[in-house]
């Protein structure tokens, strides 16, 4: 969870610097992250970053109930309540996420680095080689060369996170409960 949360973190560290650049290399930035789908790529690199998380998350709370030494009856509620409780939970972080670095944010810094990178005409020159079949498989590489990029950007989601995920005691408790009951 600690290298999901870190991977999130690094675009917005890497380029989290005031931006000097011109409204003609503002606009082109605009218009090449809109030619790249950026929000797209953004969102599946969030999904990629999150994908082991269930299995991962599953493993450990089974784990950590099953040592209890559960009888048949609590394993099948376990069974029964694990999955639906590992989702609730994956959303929840998926959401802390998203709010920790928001596309509005991302964006907002990769504007600023790639118009203090890259002239007006050199921007349009980027438009126009997203559109060729090479520009195309390079975006269609870029979820994972973006994920890379941003293990940069743990820190602040590790820091969004270090307080826990909010519900999950309770979500712990009440299973708690029910495994106690079904002695």
């Amino acid at each position: 969870m600690r290298r999901i949360c870190t991977i999130l973190a690094v675009l917005a560290a890497t380029y989290a610097t005031p931006a000097w650049s011109d409204d003609a290399s503002t606009a082109a930035v605009h218009q090449l992250l809109s030619e790249m789908n950026y929000p797209q790529l953004y969102q599946e690199t969030l999904t990629a970053a999150t994908s082991q998380l269930p299995t991962m998350l599953t493993t450990q709370l089974r784990q950590q109930f099953e040592s209890t030494g559960l009888n048949a009856a609590q394993r099948k509620l376990l069974d029964d309540e694990l999955p639906v409780i590992v989702q609730r939970l994956v959303d929840r972080i998926m959401q802390m996420m998203q709010q920790a670095v928001p596309y509005s944010e991302m964006e907002t810094v990769l504007v600023g680095a790639m118009s203090r990178t890259f002239t007006a005409e050199e921007i349009q020159d980027l438009i126009a080689f997203y559109r060729t079949p090479t520009g195309k498989k390079m975006l269609a590489k870029t979820p994972s060369i973006t994920q890379d990029a941003m293990q940069a950007l743990m820190p602040k989601l590790q820091s969004a996170l270090q307080g826990g995920v909010p519900g999950i005691d309770k979500e712990f408790e009440a299973l708690t409960a029910k495994l106690k009951a079904a002695k």
